[in-house]
C-alpha cells in the first residue's frame, strides 16, 4: 500500500510492517578497543529487492543492549508491527506514540517520543530502564546535493574513525522530497533523532528516522548504532505501509 501523499515525520501515523532481511547480510562482528572496523552490511542497500531490505531482526546490537538470546532469536523469527499516532501541543510540541507488536508471543511494548530533546527515562520489558531523548530535525543539501539529517552525533568512542563511520551511516540515505523541495537547501522536520543510553547495561542506541525511497519506492526506514564499550553495531530496518 502506498504511503498517502501528506504523511510526513511530523504527521505520523498508522501500521507498518517490518520488510524481511536481505539473506547475504553478513553476521555480526564485534570492534575490539584500538581497532578500526569498517562494517559491512552486504549488498547495497540501493540494489536490494523491496523484499530485502533490512538488516538482520536479530542482529548483534541486540546484544551489544542486553537482550538475551532466547529473545533474539525469538524477535529473529517474529513478525514485528509499528502503529503510530502524532499529536501536537498547545506549545507546538510535537509527540509520538509509536506501539510495537510481534508475533510468537512476544510482548509488545508502547513508547512516547515528545520532541522537545529532553531527556527522560523510559521503562521497557525488553531493553529495561533506557534513559531517551528525541527530536526532529531539518535535512540540509550537502556538497554533492544529497540531503542528509542536521545532528550532532550523541555516539561515543575513543576512536574518531568509528566516530565518523557511525555518522554517515546515520546520515546515509536518499530522503522522499515532495515536488520542488529539490531546490531548497534546508527542509525542516525530515528526520527523527533518538538517543538512549542505558546506565546498568552500559550501551547506547542512536537511531534517525526517516522516509527513503528505495527502487522508486517509499519506506519508513529506522538506522541504528548501538554502543558499548568493547563493540558496537549499525543495523538498518524498513518498513512497508499497511494501513491507516
Amino acid at each position: 500500500m502506498e504511503i498517502p501523499a501528506d504523511l510526513t515525520l511530523k504527521t505520523l501515523k498508522g501500521s507498518w510492517t517490518l520488510v524481511p532481511t536481505h539473506p547475504a547480510t553478513r553476521k555480526a562482528m564485534l570492534m575490539r578497543p584500538g581497532q578500526i572496523h569498517l562494517r559491512r552490511h552486504g549488498p547495497d542497500p540501493q540494489a536490494r529487492t523491496s523484499a530485502f531490505l533490512s538488516s538482520p531482526v536479530n542482529p548483534t546490537n541486540l546484544s551489544q543492549q542486553g537482550v538475551g538470546w532466547l529473545t533474539r532469536k525469538g524477535i529473529g523469527a517474529a513478525t514485528l508491527t509499528l502503529t503510530f499516532e502524532s499529536s501536537v501541543s498547545d506549545t507546538q510540541i510535537t509527540t509520538i506514540t509509536m506501539r510495537q507488536t510481534l508475533t510468537g508471543g512476544i510482548g509488545g511494548s508502547t513508547e512516547e517520543r515528545i520532541m522537545d530533546w529532553t531527556e527522560r527515562e523510559r521503562a521497557n520489558h525488553i531493553y529495561g530502564n533506557v534513559q531517551t531523548r528525541s527530536q526532529l530535525v531539518k535535512g540540509v543539501k550537502s556538497d554533492d546535493s544529497a540531503f542528509r539529517p542536521d545532528l550532532t552525533l550523541q555516539s561515543n568512542s575513543d576512536n574518531e574513525s568509528i566516530k565518523q563511520e557511525i555518522k554517515n551511516f546515520l546520515q546515509a540515505g536518499n530522503p522522499y522530497l515532495e515536488p520542488g523541495q529539490d531546490g531548497e537547501k534546508e527542509i525542516p522536520d525530515l528526520y527523527i533523532h533518538d538517543f538512549g543510553r542505558n546506565e546498568n547495561g552500559g550501551w547506547t542506541a542512536e537511531q534517525v528516522w526517516g522516509i527513503e525511497v528505495i527502487d522508486s519506492q517509499r519506506y519508513l526506514t529506522r538506522r541504528i548504532a548501538a554502543v558499548k564499550e568493547d563493540g558496537y553495531e549499525l543495523a538498518r530496518l524498513a518498513y512497508k505501509f499497511s494501513s491507516l
